[in-house]
């Protein structure tokens, strides 16, 4: 059995009139992202406890590529600051008093192997975002649905305004896999993009289904196979593997 897997992933950006692959970078892990402050001692060192190596080495960091600084006001998202990433209120609140912000950057990712991602809140560090919400958790089968990550953050209760520091992590994605991960990228086309918004849309044609259900249809269509084909005609010549 092989020790790596293959992860593809790709920056997504729909309906824009310009190509924003410039603020995406390549990924790092967590693993790699904090080991230049690794110190000397060995004993107790959480670096050399292999329940947190293994989480860490396939957990990455989507990182903010711009500063911004936002206020709600009546239910919509203002912008004060020159610089920004688009950010909008989709979502009416689910929980009371807590607003929910988009923020507008999505990424994508897909594999052969059977692997669950999750998409959670930075844990290291001392993100700037942390101190007005939280990005909304998710958890889906990447080999076996197609779905844009989307970033949602819901505001503490009371909150009207989120502010994000260029470089910090805005969330991170965890591949629950005992495999090491090896990223690979690769460039969204127009077949990609329709079968994204496919999923993407598939509350509205098909509600209330679980996802085991939706798992289902994706695989018995072979979309895994029609999906999987247009990466590996996309891909791009670079890996977050040093």
């Amino acid at each position: 059995m092989s020790e790596t897997c293959t992860v593809y992933w790709a920056p997504v950006f729909i309906e824009a009139t310009q190509n924003w692959n410039m603020i995406y970078p390549d990924l790092i892990s967590v693993h790699d992202r904090i080991r230049p402050y690794k110190t000397s001692t060995k004993s107790g060192n959480f670096f050399y406890c292999p329940s947190f190596t293994g989480l860490v080495e396939n957990t990455f960091v989507l990182e903010n590529p711009i500063a911004g600084s936002y206020k709600i006001v009546n239910n919509q998202v203002v912008v004060p600051d020159e610089t920004f990433i688009n950010a909008w209120t989709q979502h009416t609140p689910s929980m009371e008093g807590c607003n929910m912000m988009s923020y507008g950057m999505k990424w994508v990712f897909f594999t052969e192997e059977d692997i669950e991602m999750m998409l959670v809140s930075p844990f290291f560090g001392n993100a700037e975002h942390l101190k007005y919400g939280n990005v909304m958790p998710g958890k889906l089968n990447i080999s076996k649905w197609f779905r844009y990550i989307n970033l949602e953050y819901i505001l503490h209760k009371g909150v009207k305004e989120f502010k994000v520091i260029k470089g910090e992590p805005l969330a991170y994605v965890v591949f629950n896999t005992n495999k090491k991960v090896n990223l690979k990228r690769f460039e969204m086309n127009d077949k990609l993009h329709a079968y994204g918004l496919a999923t993407g849309t598939s509350t509205k044609w098909e509600p209330w289904v679980p996802l085991a259900a939706r798992y289902k249809r994706f695989m018995e269509s072979r979309t895994n196979k029609l999906v999987l084909n247009e990466i590996k005609k996309n891909l791009v010549d670079t890996d977050t593997q040093k």
